[in-house]
């Protein structure tokens, strides 16, 4: 009788361990699975940025509010195929944008008129083919202006000269082109070519031909970016300078005073 009670007691606990158990692993299902409920709608938020798409910064931090153009080449001329800003993260797209064809191309063009803090232009890569509709990142940039420190805008200098600029700090990955060229018609032009890298300065040994002394030129600082020479910027100002003519009591010129006589910014950007 001892015997047949023990075991009956051992059967008993067993099964209550069992119902336990069970009921233990119920739990624990339904909360893992309330937890992953919980955390699918995060999931489902977390899409790619729709259409032709990017961000601006300024000095590093997200510059909202920013004005761009979508620039369209339909194989034969320029012209303006949408308008946006960017949003309070400085994240900016262009959606339901139509396909490419052959010959066609789209960029994003920062154009700057007021704000000396600013650069002057920044112009994105080229997009060559394009699927209306589809989420491409065409790139980041950075819009704080290239300041340039010396020569004192009119100063007249002789050779070498070394012109300087501040580096943009919050963009290391920068490279710096020095532009230098008649004001009234864009020729001569003298730029570095390759750019000259994260640099603060740069030293002209002698004048470029076509160049001569006692007359008034105009230089400025081109930047470009993480993709290299595929996406570049242009300095606010432009600073006149002469080389060992005499001195000349010029002022500093606002860029977009100097654009092409054809006015195109293509044209500016040597696109």
């Amino acid at each position: 009788m001892f015997r047949l009670r023990k075991t009956y007691l051992v059967v008993m606990l067993l099964l209550a361990l069992s119902v336990f158990a069970d009921g233990l692993f119920s739990a624990v299902a339904a909360r893992t699975n309330a937890d992953f409920a919980l955390f699918m709608p995060a999931l489902h938020y977390a899409q790619p940025t729709p259409g032709i798409n990017g961000r601006v910064t300024e000095n590093g931090s997200p510059a909202g509010g920013v004005p761009l153009d979508l620039r369209f080449y339909n194989g034969s001329e320029w012209s303006t195929k949408a308008s946006t800003t960017t949003d309070a993260n400085g994240v900016f797209s262009f959606t339901g944008s139509p396909s490419l064809g052959a010959n066609q191309r789209y960029y994003v063009l920062f154009l700057n008129q007021d704000n000396p803090n600013r650069l002057y232009v920044w112009g994105s890569r080229d997009l060559t083919s394009y699927n209306g509709g589809a989420a491409i990142h065409i790139g980041d940039f950075d819009v704080a202006n290239v300041e340039m420190l010396s020569p004192a805008p009119g100063a007249t200098v002789g050779m070498p000269a070394t012109f300087t600029w501040d580096r943009r700090t919050a963009t290391p990955n920068d490279s710096y082109e020095f532009n230098l060229y008649d004001y009234d018609d864009g020729a001569p032009y003298f730029y570095t070519a390759p750019p000259l890298g994260y640099v603060s300065s740069y030293v002209l040994g002698e004048l470029p031909p076509g160049f001569s002394p006692g007359v008034p030129y105009v230089w400025n600082m081109w930047v470009y970016g993480d993709e290299g020479l595929e996406s570049f910027g242009i300095s606010y100002w432009l600073y006149y300078v002469a080389f060992s003519g005499g001195g000349l009591a010029l002022t500093p010129v606002q860029t977009h005073t100097a654009l092409p006589q054809s006015g195109s910014i293509e044209a500016l950007l040597r696109k």
